[in-house]
């Protein structure tokens, strides 16, 4: 009884001292730093888990609907609903390797940080990366129909030069042509990016089955 006291007043002392721990909307990354400082000072991970969350669990088990629920909980506002069902996917199966593999939970935590961070910073790598193509994919995919509308306002008369006369049609085949080629080519460069939007896709979809 008295060792439950005294952890629970340490537990007390520690949010008194850290005010982040316990505030909502921390992010992800503080998220799991207030975890492993709760169990360092010697909660076990589902007694941290409801400190942070703010919610009491029914059972002393952390299930992934716990850990989505955690995540959604103190999201900051700026993190994708991708990277918040990836956290609560790695934090349950590095709590399903501790309690398998007797492995410590903080070292296990540490590791989930380490990882969410290579992969946020993987994430804004590629974003930068493909913000440029992407526009000028979409400035070049608009070009036509601007040059065509162009040439209607300033008195050129491109559509019926392009649908009344041979030269036009024959513009007109070779233009289409060309710019379906270019949809194409564009389409399998943009491949990675559409791919891994899939696969994000996906774990939210099974995120959200497991709510249900």
């Amino acid at each position: 009884y008295s060792c439950t006291v005294d952890r629970l007043l340490s537990l007390r002392t520690m949010r008194q001292r850290s005010p982040y721990l316990t505030s909502r909307h921390m992010g992800m990354t503080a998220m799991i730093a207030a975890l492993t400082s709760f169990m360092r000072n010697g909660a076990d991970i589902v007694t941290a888990c409801e400190e942070v969350s703010g919610q009491s669990f029914a059972s002393k088990e952390i299930t992934l609907r716990r850990a989505i629920n955690m995540v959604q909980a103190t999201r900051d506002g700026s993190e994708e609903n991708s990277q918040l069902m990836r956290a609560a996917h790695h934090i349950h199966a590095a709590y399903r390797l501790s309690a398998r593999s007797g492995c410590e939970m903080v070292k296990c935590l540490e590791a989930v940080r380490a990882s969410m961070r290579q992969q946020t910073r993987l994430d804004e790598l590629r974003r930068q990366a493909f913000s440029m193509p992407l526009a000028t994919i979409r400035l070049l995919t608009w070009l036509p129909v601007l040059s065509i509308a162009l040439g209607e306002l300033i008195g050129a008369k491109t559509l019926r030069f392009l649908f009344t006369s041979l030269p036009g049609a024959a513009c007109l085949a070779v233009g289409a042509s060309l710019y379906a080629l270019g949809l194409v080519w564009t389409r399998s460069l943009t491949r990675t990016l559409r791919a891994l939007k899939d696969e994000d896709s996906a774990l939210i979809m099974t995120s959200k089955r497991t709510l249900r």
